[in-house]
């Protein structure tokens, strides 16, 4: 079920205790600013101890699912974040890559919660613009919001830095700063939604 369908259904039962954004970021524009920073460099510095890793196996087994219908490169390591951001429940760092015949894609995120917040608000995304000096994310919505830092194409594939806010019923606000990269195995490869 998708994550809009269950907040359409979860919103029905819970109108009267939907928290909206209330007009402040819940942190300060250096402090992301600072995670930010650190993407180029897969947050070498503000990654902590390991707290968890999951293989092909380990996603198969979750999934309930036979390994070969699972991507064998697939790897996720989740590490707690030695500078969490302020006001933030919990940070960590994870890391997860997978890779087919066409790609390799390797995401890292440095990923931060905020309880209590289940909507944005226009007055939030703008603010979170304003915050990275980058244009809002025109397709942003109450429960979303994507802005692109950076992105670098080339014949060998692409990397891309980008901060997101997610809002749940159940976690609450996610502020995510994400560095994606794409290399190709074959021409193209990264071309083609891997």
């Amino acid at each position: 079920m998708s994550r809009h369908v269950w907040l359409m259904l979860a919103s029905t039962t819970l109108a009267i205790a939907t928290p909206v954004f209330a007009g402040t970021l819940p942190f300060d524009c250096a402090s992301l600013e600072a995670v930010v920073a650190e993407a180029p460099t897969r947050f070498n510095k503000i990654t902590g101890v390991s707290v968890s890793q999951e293989t092909a196996a380990g996603l198969a087994t979750r999934m309930g699912v036979p390994l070969a219908q699972v991507d064998r490169d697939y790897v996720r390591r989740v590490y707690a974040a030695d500078t969490p951001m302020p006001g933030a429940k919990h940070c960590e760092v994870v890391d997860a890559w997978h890779g087919d015949a066409d790609a390799r894609i390797s995401q890292i995120a440095h990923v931060c919660r905020y309880p209590g917040v289940t909507k944005l608000t226009a007055a939030f995304n703008a603010q979170l613009a304003q915050c990275l000096g980058r244009p809002p994310d025109p397709d942003a919505d109450a429960y979303s919001v994507a802005i692109d830092i950076d992105t670098v194409d080339s014949g060998e594939g692409y990397a891309s830095t980008q901060v997101t806010a997610d809002a749940q019923l159940v976690d609450g606000l996610r502020i995510s700063v994400v560095q994606t990269i794409c290399e190709n195995r074959r021409l193209g490869g990264c071309d083609d939604g891997t």
